[in-house]
C-alpha cells in the first residue's frame, strides 16, 4: 500500500508540473501575441459612479470613456482592477497603458504622466455622521480625524497643512471601509467627490453631505493619465473625448449612471447577506476569486515542494560532507532572507523587480511569490524530518548498491515524509491564508472580491464573512484529506 500510494504522488506531482508548466509557457505566448491586440486599463473599482463592481464585471462612466478610447484605437480593453495608488505607478511602469479612475490632475502627477483633457468637472465635499455630526462646516475641518482614499486629490489636499491642520489622517484603499468607520465614530468625516459621495450616502444610512456652497472643500477635475511620453495614445484619448463632448455621448454615459436605482442599507442581517451574495450576480465575483485563490494556492503547494526538498536535502548534504558546506551556507543564507521577511514585502519586491512586464500573469507571479516563500518553511520542516531518521537508514542502502541520491529518493524521503506530513499540512494551510494578500498586485483573489463586493454595497462585514467561509471549508477539506493519506500510510506500514 505504501509503495502504492508513493508512486501514485509521485506521478500526481510530475503531471501537475508538467501541466502548471505547460499552462505558463501556452499563456505566456498568448499573451504576448494578444498584448499587441489589446489595450489596459488601471483603475480602482470603488469609486460608484465612475467605477465599480456589476457581478464579476468593472462597470461604471470611466469604464463606458474606455471602451471608447479601445474602439478608437481598434484593440480589445482589459481591465485591471487594482488600488488607486498602485493604477498610478502601474501607467508610470508601463504595466497599463493607460488609467482611468477618476484622476485628478496635479502638478506633482505631472512629473511623472501624462494626462488628457479634462472629460469632467468636480468638488469635493464633507460627509458626517447624520445622527452626531462632529462639525457643522468644512472651516472646522482644523482637529479632525478626516477619511480620504489613499493616493486620491483629497488625501493630497487634506495633507497640506496650508489647507487643513487635521488630527489624524486615516487612508483607505475605498470608501466602504470608510463609511462603517464613520457610522461606528472612528473618524469625524471624510472628504471625497461629490458624485460618489451622494451614492454612498444614500446606500449608507446615517451619513450626511455637508451642504451649501461654502462647504465645498475644493473643486477638482478628471482626466485619463498614459505613461510620460506616450503621445500617440494620447491624441487617441483627447479625440474620443472631443467627441463624446460635441455628440452629447459624454452627458449620455452620466447619465445613465446617475440614474442607477439607489440599494438602500438593509438593517436585517438576511437581507445585507442577500445584498452581498445574491443580488446583481455577486457569487459570480466569489467565485471568481475563489478560482484564483486555488490557481495561486496550488502551483505556489508544488513550488514550494520542489524548492523546499533541494533546500532540505543541501543542508542535510552540506551538514554530512564538508566539501559541501558552501553549499549549506548559501541554502542557510536563503532561509535566513525568506523567513525573515514579510510575505507581502517579498510579493510586492517580485511583481515590482521581477514581473515588470505589462504582459506578466499576476496568477504566476503570485504562485512564484508564495511558493519561494513556502519552500523557506518547507525545507526546515523536511530537514528536520530527514536528521530524524537513524543513520542506519543511509547506511542501509548504500549497503545495497545505492547510491546517496537514489538512497534519498527511494528510502529516506518517503519516510521523512511520512514523519513530517502533518507539520507539511500546516504550512500548505498557512500558505492557503496567505494567499489572501495577493490583492496587492492586482489580482482579484477571494479576499479582494470579498472587498470588491463591499465597495459595491458599501456593507463589508457579510462579505468579509461570506470570504471566511469559504477559505473555512477549504481549509478544514484540506485537514480531511491529508487526515485520510496519514491514516492510508499508516495502514501501510502495518500492512
Amino acid at each position: 500500500m505504501k509503495e502504492k500510494l508513493r508512486k501514485w504522488a509521485y506521478l500526481l506531482i510530475c503531471a501537475a508540473m508538467l501541466i502548471g508548466f505547460a499552462g505558463c509557457s501556452s499563456s505566456s505566448a498568448d499573451k504576448k501575441n494578444a498584448s499587441a491586440e489589446s489595450i489596459i486599463v488601471g483603475t480602482e473599482a470603488g469609486f460608484a459612479p465612475y467605477e465599480f463592481m456589476e457581478g464579476n464585471q468593472v462597470v461604471g462612466i470611466d469604464m463606458d470613456i474606455a471602451e471608447k478610447i479601445a474602439n478608437k484605437t481598434g484593440k480589445k480593453l482589459v481591465i485591471k482592477n487594482m488600488d488607486f495608488d498602485g493604477a498610478l505607478v502601474a501607467v508610470q511602469q508601463g504595466k497599463v497603458d493607460f488609467v482611468a479612475a477618476g484622476v485628478s490632475v496635479t502638478e506633482e502627477r505631472k512629473k511623472n504622466m501624462d494626462f488628457s483633457d479634462n472629460y469632467v468637472d468636480s468638488t469635493d465635499v464633507v460627509v458626517v455622521n447624520a445622527d452626531k455630526p462632529a462639525l457643522q462646516g468644512v472651516t472646522e475641518l482644523n482637529d479632525k480625524v478626516i477619511g480620504v482614499q489613499q493616493g486620491n486629490v483629497a488625501d493630497l489636499w487634506v495633507s497640506n497643512e496650508d489647507n487643513v491642520t487635521a488630527k489624524e489622517i486615516k487612508r483607505y484603499t475605498a470608501f466602504a471601509q470608510a463609511a462603517q468607520d464613520l457610522k461606528n465614530g472612528k473618524i469625524d468625516c471624510i472628504v471625497m467627490d461629490e458624485a460618489p459621495a451622494k451614492k454612498l450616502v444614500k446606500s449608507v444610512s446615517g451619513l450626511k453631505i455637508l451642504e451649501g456652497e461654502e462647504n465645498i472643500a475644493f473643486s477638482d477635475n478628471y482626466a485619463i493619465a498614459v505613461k510620460k511620453g506616450n503621445q500617440e495614445l494620447l491624441t487617441k484619448i483627447n479625440a474620443v473625448i472631443k467627441e463624446l463632448k460635441d455628440n452629447g455621448g459624454m452627458d449620455e454615459i452620466f447619465a445613465k449612471y446617475g440614474s442607477e436605482e439607489e440599494r438602500s442599507w438593509i438593517s436585517n442581517i438576511g437581507g445585507r447577506f442577500y445584498d452581498s451574495l445574491i443580488k446583481g450576480g455577486r457569487y459570480k465575483t466569489y467565485l471568481s476569486g475563489l478560482l484564483v485563490t486555488i490557481e495561486i494556492s496550488f502551483f505556489a503547494i508544488l513550488l514550494g515542494i520542489l524548492l523546499g526538498v533541494l533546500i532540505a536535502i543541501g543542508k542535510v548534504t552540506a551538514n554530512a560532507n564538508s566539501k559541501f558546506g558552501w553549499l549549506g551556507k548559501l541554502c542557510g543564507i536563503y532561509t535566513t532572507i525568506i523567513r525573515g521577511t514579510p510575505v507581502i514585502v517579498q510579493l510586492l519586491i517580485i511583481y515590482n523587480l521581477i514581473f515588470t512586464s505589462k504582459d506578466a500573469n499576476p496568477i504566476l507571479t503570485g504562485a512564484v511569490c508564495f511558493g519561494i516563500n513556502s519552500s523557506a518553511y518547507v525545507a526546515e520542516i523536511v530537514r528536520a524530518g530527514i536528521e530524524s531518521l537513524d543513520n542506519g537508514q543511509t547506511e542501509a542502502g548504500r549497503s545495497l548498491g545505492f547510491t546517496y541520491g537514489q538512497t534519498m529518493i527511494y528510502i529516506i524521503l518517503p519516510q521523512a515524509v511520512r514523519n513530517i506530513l502533518p507539520a507539511l499540512g500546516n504550512e500548505f494551510i498557512s500558505l492557503i491564508k496567505e494567499t489572501s494578500v495577493a490583492g496587492y498586485i492586482a489580482v482579484t483573489d477571494l479576499t479582494k472580491a470579498a472587498q470588491l463586493v463591499g465597495n459595491r454595497t458599501y456593507d463589508v462585514l457579510p462579505p468579509l464573512i461570506i470570504a471566511a467561509a469559504i477559505y473555512l471549508v477549504m481549509v478544514v477539506g484540506l485537514t480531511k484529506g491529508l487526515s485520510l493519506i496519514e491514516r492510508r500510510m499508516g495502514q501501510g506500514d502495518r500492512g
